[in-house]
């Protein structure tokens, strides 16, 4: 191709390419014609920026523009007074039903860099009359070459809340050179379906890798896949405990697959409770819980952080069987994705040690949605068990009669709720520090059956502490926001 020449594309980072051309001789030139390469290239490493922006409404950019040529395709108009009573703004709106965004002065990189994942942030204004209307990005380059990709995750669809949102997508493998805005380097293009919404800022940021000082980091944190999570729209707690009588958007799981389970009554004399369990002689040993009415929300949302408490049933004869989390999905730059445990320190396991009660355990799984693996229509994370003997699957065989899920929001009223933490105190002589995580109230008393008096209301998404003298004795406890009567 390409008047004689050979070219290979799509060369994986780290592989070493051999070509071989038979022919007859003198076929390719004489022997100093041949294996003759043209000098590397060098790639100015890539800077130690992450972002660029244009805000319409401010009127102000950091190397960012909206391409508005009609020769491309590509073409907006500007309006002002767009937006709800009491928050009209500055904004763009597309004419061609396709935006493209050049970066100036090269300033996140060049197309010589390694492609990296792209997020791309819109502030949009969700207008009542366009409820339907879908927003994705559509191409982007995936080499110095030009060659286009497609963008693969879920486009966002508008509700029509009459307010502006922050919504973002996450775009792998994306490379500045962009698709049509040469001189300029360039992102993914954005396509509309359905209408055209007013849009009064754009933010395109890369995600760094190795050694960058960025690496790592979310170049536009408060964009959302789903910016309703910072909204009164979704709950944050579910629970299933039918002891109590509580089925709060919880129910046992669906047998199937690698997952076979019963439910029974158990437990010791006295306390009978009903159960779930991996199903005796099924040769699994994994448990699933289904969510109910979306209690948390669309599946289409940014992965979540969640503790998650059990109440397990601490069987003499499985002393030293232990249950824990197992496989659950996560959003890998936009995609839906299994992951078959979860990584250190979230991985560890609760050992039965053979007491006849019923005993708590606590969990805490980072970046999960709600998809579920092999349980519909939504679950958070499968359990597993592990057996007290390794030759006989049914001493795993674990009861598990309750399962509480408490979704810790980054952001809005419910932000930082987690209302299945326990307290850490740590004491010297003369002081003790309370440690709790974010928002809630902290409240003392000199008695464990009170009264207790608030200290210290925090809301926040951080770790918080109080220090307070250890006489005369005291005793601390946390009071977290009434859950709201409309959530589900």
């Amino acid at each position: 191709m390409n008047s004689g020449t050979l070219r290979l594309q799509g060369i994986g980072v780290g592989l070493t390419v051999r070509a071989v051309a038979l022919g007859p001789k003198g076929a390719f030139g004489t022997t100093n014609q041949i294996n003759v390469f043209a000098a590397g290239t060098t790639c100015a490493s890539e800077p130690s920026v992450n972002l660029t922006y244009v805000d319409f409404n401010a009127s102000v950019t950091n190397h960012l523009v909206v391409i508005n040529d009609a020769s491309l395709g590509e073409t907006y108009v500007q309006q002002s007074g767009v937006g709800p009573a009491g928050d009209l703004r500055t904004a763009i709106q597309s004419t061609s039903g396709l935006m493209n965004f050049g970066i100036l002065s090269n300033y996140l990189g060049l197309p010589c860099n390694t492609p990296e994942t792209v997020k791309l942030g819109l502030e949009v204004y969700d207008d009542p009359g366009l409820a339907g209307t879908q927003i994705a990005p559509a191409q982007f380059a995936t080499d110095a070459q030009g060659d286009l990709g497609t963008y693969a995750g879920s486009p966002y669809t508008l509700t029509g809340t009459g307010t502006w949102l922050k919504v973002g997508f996450w775009i792998a493998s994306v490379d500045l050179e962009g698709v049509g805005t040469a001189p300029l380097t360039g992102g993914p293009t954005l396509s509309f379906v359905g209408g055209l919404p007013f849009i009064d800022r754009i933010e395109l940021g890369m995600i760094r890798t190795g050694t960058n000082l960025l690496a790592g980091l979310d170049p536009a944190p408060d964009y959302f896949m789903n910016p309703l999570i910072c909204s009164t729209n979704y709950g944050y707690y579910a629970e299933w405990d039918p002891r109590a009588g509580i089925t709060n958007n919880v129910t046992v799981g669906s047998s199937g697959g690698d997952q076979n389970m019963v439910v029974a009554m158990v437990g010791p004399a006295g306390d009978q409770r009903l159960a779930e369990a991996p199903a005796p002689g099924s040769g699994n040993n994994n448990i699933q819980f289904a969510l109910q009415n979306q209690v948390f929300g669309p599946s289409l949302q940014d992965n979540a952080n969640v503790a998650i408490g059990i109440t397990y049933y601490d069987d003499p004869s499985l002393a030293g069987a232990q249950i824990g989390l197992n496989a659950y999905q996560s959003f890998v730059n936009g995609i839906s994705t299994i992951i078959g445990a979860p990584p250190a320190p979230w991985n560890a396991r609760a050992v039965l040690k053979g007491t006849g009660q019923w005993v708590d355990a606590y969990f805490y799984l980072p970046n999960v949605n709600f998809y579920g693996v092999n349980q519909g229509p939504q679950s958070v994370v499968r359990l597993e068990t592990s057996p007290a003997v390794a030759t006989n699957l049914n001493t795993g065989d674990v009861y598990v009669s309750r399962i509480r899920y408490d979704v810790i929001r980054p952001c809005g009223p419910f932000e930082g709720i987690n209302m299945l933490q326990a307290l850490t105190i740590q004491k010297t002589n003369t002081t003790g520090t309370v440690s709790w995580f974010g928002t809630a109230a902290l409240q003392s008393a000199t008695t464990v059956g009170g009264p207790y008096t608030p200290i210290l209301s925090l809301t926040n998404t951080m770790t918080n502490s109080y220090t307070s003298p250890v006489f005369p004795w005291q005793f601390f406890r946390l009071q977290y926001p009434p859950y709201p009567p409309y959530l589900p």
